[in-house]
C-alpha cells in the first residue's frame, strides 16, 4: 500500500475535502478516463495501490504525488548532513 496514514486512504479523503471536492468532482477529474463516485470511496477506505493511480490522483487534485504518500508532518525531504573530511577516493593517491 502507497499511503500509509492511519486509515489507508485518510490523506486522499482529507486532501480532496480540504479542496473543496465532492468525491464525484474528483472522480470526474481523472484522466485518460473518469472514475466512478464508488471508485473514489474504495481509494478513500483502501487507499492507494499502484504508481500509476497516485500519478492519476495527484494530477486530478493538481498536487505532487509525494504529497499523497507523506506520512502527516514529515519534511518534503530529508536533509542530509554532510561528511567531514574529503570523500573517499579524492585523496592523493600513494
Amino acid at each position: 500500500m502507497i499511503i500509509g496514514m492511519e486509515a489507508p486512504g485518510a490523506k486522499l479523503k482529507f486532501i480532496r475535502e480540504t479542496m473543496g471536492l465532492t468525491q464525484d468532482e474528483l472522480a470526474s477529474r481523472m484522466k485518460p478516463r473518469p472514475l466512478t463516485r464508488q471508485s473514489v470511496v474504495i481509494l478513500e477506505k483502501e487507499g492507494i495501490k499502484t504508481f500509476r493511480v497516485l500519478k492519476m490522483v495527484a494530477a486530478a487534485l493538481g498536487i505532487h504525488p509525494e504529497t499523497l504518500i507523506q506520512k502527516t508532518g514529515d519534511a518534503p525531504f530529508k536533509k542530509i548532513k554532510p561528511r567531514r573530511g574529503r570523500p573517499p577516493g579524492s585523496g592523493k593517491k600513494k
